[in-house]
């Protein structure tokens, strides 16, 4: 019957409403639990074919972690879908897997997923509002003009310049207005020099692993 997809939920409560959805579709199959990158993984690489059309992954829990488990387990899945937090390339923020009980929502940085998913050969395809595709590198090579801009133009096109970026109830920017009392417009403020805007990412995201990605060029078109 062919691969349909996969879907993890872990509230009860919104598990029902998928499985009314999807009765009846053979191919497609729903576990209902908390899961963790390695689990997911395990389930991913028993279940799915070696080369599945996307994987999306949208837990707010170091989602860079369950990106790259499931990379490393030998899944290449065409297109990769995550939500990123504020800071632009070449700025990595990245919090460790929460396994408690309590609920946790922690977005990671375009960067973080850009530096996970580079060895694996993927690139970054856009950046549409909070949303980042990135794209197998053999796909990739198919577009037209994907190398027009660099990571960096595509985050301040698709995030930097997008107006819910400041409107938004849920954005990762007002949120840092609200909670942190800081505006995250200065990560994208060219006059600002990378080592200021790095400095002050990690003043802000005490919490988490701020770094550089290393390997980040800013003037190859990637």
């Amino acid at each position: 019957s062919g691969f349909g997809g996969l879907l993890f939920e872990g509230m009860e409560r919104a598990f029902e409403p998928l499985r009314k959805r999807f009765e009846g579709r053979g191919d497609t199959r729903l576990l209902l639990g908390m899961t963790s990158p390695q689990s997911a993984a395990k389930h991913i690489s028993e279940s799915s074919p070696p080369s599945p059309d996307l994987l999306k992954v949208d837990l707010d829990n170091c989602d860079v972690c369950f990106v790259e488990e499931i990379l490393r387990s030998g899944s290449r899945p065409k297109l990769i879908h995550v939500e990123i937090a504020d800071p632009p390339p070449p700025i990595v923020v990245r919090y460790p897997f929460h396994s408690g009980p309590e609920s946790i929502h922690r977005l990671s940085s375009l960067s973080s997923y850009l530096e996970a998913t580079r060895p694996f050969g993927y690139s970054l395809l856009h950046v549409e509002y909070m949303n980042a595709v990135l794209i197998r590198n053999d796909l990739a090579a198919l577009i037209p003009d994907i190398k027009r801009h660099t990571d960096e133009e595509k985050w301040r096109i698709g995030y930097y310049c997008h107006p819910l970026r400041t409107m938004l109830r849920w954005s990762p920017s007002v949120a840092l207005r609200r909670y942190k009392t800081f505006d995250s417009a200065i990560f994208g403020d060219p006059s600002i020099k990378l080592e200021e805007r790095f400095r002050l990412a990690k003043e802000v995201f005490t919490d988490g692993s701020v770094t550089l990605d290393s390997l980040y060029d800013p003037w190859q078109k990637q």
